[in-house]
């Protein structure tokens, strides 16, 4: 007989229907992704060739930060290594168990099938989330948009960010069960694997000030916020310790200073600023006023937003809008930014996308349903249409001008550039635009107003 006990984080799904069709879906996706990835995409870019041999010189038995320096990789010269260390070490360890001393086709297709594995893991994530508050349905549209969204498929080609979203994912999974201590524990682990991960502990974090809910059953705001933030920070000074008494100075260097002064050829429009203002602090001075300002203005309006109903059942979808919010006034102010950032936005863009869907067609008055779902539909393909046409001037940049200092200054490339821009721009409008259609309209049963979130 088949045990129906229930499964951690699915209290409510027993081995049935709907648990073959998930199983099924992540079979062959992960099928699918392993081929692409290791016989499909070709192209090992610069960053996936560092990560790689960094991690096998850790495996050797090198310090990062301390005893890895640029190398000579073909025809390229790779720079030190600029990340936090966890997934470097991640890798480390993997190559350490397969005995592999050398960067090669063997290096690379362990390191991408790891990818694939993670990519998979996150899609069930994304729809764990969505499930939990919107349904089997909406959850399984969340997964497949996610699995087969262009961003997500090109983050194969070597990028770590479906490693990195794993744990932001286990953060927005641990808080929406109340889970605030683990919760902060995977944030912890999200910073230690890249620093942008500050913004989305960040964006938890005013989630927490604005949306909280008031009742006996909830921990006091106080001990939410120390519950989430002391597993994090413990967990980063952890991970960072034996570096920062060993190599100090690199530590630093490498993690932070290096980011808020480098200048290097890529897609944010404000490369092309030239010196004006300096550019890289200005941008870092508008950064902190955005990031104090908005939530100052969410906090002293906290009842004003929150007055008619918190939707307190729609938590990790809001957690997911939230971080949504400020990783894309981040990246809309940022001074370095490349394609493959994109696919940071997705699960959260999917998320939220659904949510507003499902409160429009189970909140809202039919008068006012078809209108936000028509601007819903809107707001979907417009930032994907700027995200295509700027990938597409990218690619065809690169085939006719590899060299990087130089394919900046190609028309297509600069084209490229404002496209991402706009992208972003029409991210940020669309939910803007989206919580303003919810305040106005009227929900089932209700004459006030419904939620602003």
């Amino acid at each position: 007989m088949v045990s129906t006990k229930p499964i951690k984080y699915l209290k409510n799904v027993t081995p049935n229907q709907d648990t073959w069709i998930l199983m099924i879906v992540m079979i062959i996706s992960y099928l699918l992704f392993t081929v692409t990835a290791v016989f499909i995409i070709g192209n090992n870019p610069v960053d996936f060739v560092l990560q790689v041999g960094a991690s096998i010189d850790i495996a050797k038995g090198k310090l990062l930060y301390r005893d890895i320096d640029e190398r000579i990789f073909g025809s390229s010269r790779l720079p030190r290594p600029q990340y936090p260390p966890l997934y470097l070490h991640f890798l480390a360890f993997i190559f350490w168990i397969f005995q592999i001393k050398e960067i090669g086709a063997i290096a690379f297709m362990i390191t991408k099938i790891t990818l694939v594995t993670f990519l998979v893991l996150d899609g069930l994530l994304v729809y764990l989330i969505t499930k939990k508050e919107l349904g089997f349905k909406l959850g399984m549209t969340a997964m497949l948009l996610f699995y087969y969204h262009p961003a997500v498929i090109g983050s194969l080609v070597g990028f770590h960010e479906v490693f990195f979203l794993f744990f932001l994912l286990m953060t927005t999974l641990s808080m929406q069960h109340k889970r605030h201590a683990l919760a902060g524990f995977f944030m912890g682990l999200s910073i230690l694997t890249k620093q942008t991960a500050l913004v989305h502990s960040w964006a938890i974090f005013v989630f927490l000030l604005v949306a909280h809910e008031r009742n006996n059953e909830q921990p006091s705001l106080n001990r939410q916020i120390i519950f989430f933030i002391l597993p994090a920070f413990l967990t980063v000074m952890m991970g960072l310790l034996p570096f920062v008494i060993l190599a100090p100075s690199q530590v630093m260097t490498d993690i932070l200073l290096i980011h808020l002064t480098r200048k290097d050829p890529n897609m944010s429009i404000y490369y092309y600023f030239g010196s004006f203002l300096d550019q890289t602090r200005f941008l870092v001075f508008v950064q902190v006023l955005l990031m104090l300002g908005i939530p100052f203005y969410m906090v002293t309006n906290r009842e004003k937003i929150t007055r008619h109903s918190p939707l307190a059942e729609y938590k990790g979808c809001l957690i997911s809008f939230y971080q949504l919010l400020f990783l894309t006034i981040f990246y809309l102010t940022n001074r370095i930014l490349y394609p493959h950032y994109m696919a940071q936005f997705i699960p959260w863009f999917i998320i939220s996308t659904l949510f507003f869907w499902h409160v429009a067609s189970h909140r809202m008055d039919p008068s006012n349903e078809k209108h936000l779902k028509k601007v819903l539909i809107f707001l979907w393909v417009l930032p994907h249409a700027l995200m295509i046409l700027g990938a597409g001037s990218w690619g065809i940049t690169w085939t006719l001008d590899p060299t990087p200092t130089t394919m900046t200054d190609h028309p297509l490339y600069r084209l490229a550039s404002v496209m991402v821009f706009l992208t972003l721009a029409a991210f940020l409008l669309g939910q803007i635009h989206a919580t303003h259609e919810l305040q106005q309209v009227k929900v089932n049963g209700n004459s006030e107003t419904s939620t602003s979130i």
